[in-house]
């Protein structure tokens, strides 16, 4: 898995591009949640069963991105992600580490341009908390890393859990996954409730960096907001592996737009 900026989508260096559409107007940076592929998120399936990158697809049958907005740089951003696995692999994710990571690889893919580039994010559940904090980073820091947060012009969110999650616990989870994975033992299974635990519903640090970053909006970018998120609880047992004792529990993230959406 590559990590941090990939450039998929350039309209200056695209030879197939139409030459009056030469020229880019806008980055989009798309960023994938916990436990995610940077790439595989974005991706579904047509009716026939073609995978389709919607990011980039160019396919004239399944006109994805590219093709809603031909004048876009398109990128997506990649970071371990990773909330369990066995002891060779023990890596945790730190919104904050992962916050700085986005800013210094924002800064060194827009180095070249002598007028800063409106930026559109676009940011699937954990990394929409990513995202914010970096935002937020920017906003404090506005002389360091060619200051994102001033050209930032819409963001979308995809289910971000602004309250963090009801249904089950972290520790359910882990037992679950335990339980389903026949092949590990317990002392080789290592799961990183540092990673998890910002997701925690009422978590303080995580009530901090949405309020943090409301607070920018009280200023003179008042960046819009989408929000993309389900309203009815979803049957997480399909995820878990056979075996885990999992059956027909609801999880819910709750994503609350009031929340970073409040007037000053």
């Amino acid at each position: 898995m590559a990590l941090g900026i990939r450039v998929l989508v350039d309209p200056v260096t695209d030879t197939k591009a139409d030459s009056h559409q030469n020229g880019c107007l806008v980055d989009i940076v798309a960023i994938h949640g916990i436990g995610a592929h940077p790439d595989d998120t974005w991706t579904g399936r047509d009716a026939n069963g073609k995978k389709i990158y919607w990011l980039s697809n160019d396919d004239k049958d399944n006109p994805m991105l590219p093709q809603a907005i031909p004048r876009a740089r398109i990128m997506r951003f990649g970071y371990m992600s990773d909330w369990n696995g066995t002891s060779g692999r023990n890596k945790r994710t730190y919104v904050s580490d992962v916050a700085d990571m986005l800013l210094r690889e924002l800064e060194f893919h827009r180095r070249d341009q002598r007028v800063a580039r409106p930026i559109i994010f676009i940011a699937h559940s954990y990394g929409g908390l990513v995202l914010i904090k970096a935002l937020r980073m920017s906003f404090d820091s506005p002389n360091r890393w060619a200051n994102p947060f001033r050209s930032t012009i819409g963001i979308a969110f995809f289910g971000t859990p602004f309250r963090g999650r009801r249904g089950l616990s972290f520790e359910q989870v882990v037992d679950a996954i335990a339980q389903g994975d026949q092949e590990q033992t317990s002392s080789e299974h290592r799961s990183y409730p540092e990673t998890m635990a910002l997701a925690d519903e009422e978590n303080p640090y995580l009530q901090d960096i949405v309020k943090r970053f409301t607070e920018t909006r009280c200023g003179d970018n008042p960046i819009p907001l989408r929000f993309f998120y389900e309203t009815l609880p979803s049957p997480i047992n399909k995820i878990f592996p056979p075996g885990s004792g999992i059956n027909d529990v609801n999880h819910f993230l709750v994503s609350n737009p009031e929340l970073v959406t409040a007037e000053c």
